[in-house]
């Protein structure tokens, strides 16, 4: 079974890094910055609502009416929830711990039957 965003986002909610929805870019940039990530969630009354990403950011340097001091973060973030890196990062993890979780049976099937089959061969 494949993992939403939803999903992804509860397993990492205590290592998320956020802002208001009501800080500035300028506010955004020094969090990233301090945490050397290259997004950061936007949150409006403790609920996601949105990503701001360094691509936001790129975009809106270009406008002559851009002020990272008064822009605030909502006005620039993306309401796409996660990275497509992001899932597929957890959808890889997911999977190799199914694998793991398969081979353990499988190897544990394998000894049993072995075993049994020993046994048999010493009567």
């Amino acid at each position: 079974m494949k993992r939403t965003a939803r999903d992804i986002l509860r397993d990492m909610r205590d290592n998320m890094l956020t802002v208001d929805m009501e800080a500035t870019v300028h506010q955004a940039v020094k969090i990233k910055k301090q945490h050397r990530v290259g997004a950061i969630l936007i949150v409006d009354a403790g609920r996601i609502v949105g990503i701001w990403t360094e691509r936001d950011l790129l975009h809106r340097t270009v406008d002559p009416q851009f002020d990272p001091g008064t822009e605030k973060v909502s006005q620039s973030m993306t309401r796409a929830l996660i990275s497509a890196g992001d899932a597929m990062r957890a959808n890889m993890q997911q999977s190799a711990d199914e694998y793991r979780a398969l081979n353990e049976m499988v190897s544990l099937e394998y000894y049993e039957n072995w075993k049994a089959h020993q046994a048999e061969a010493v009567r």
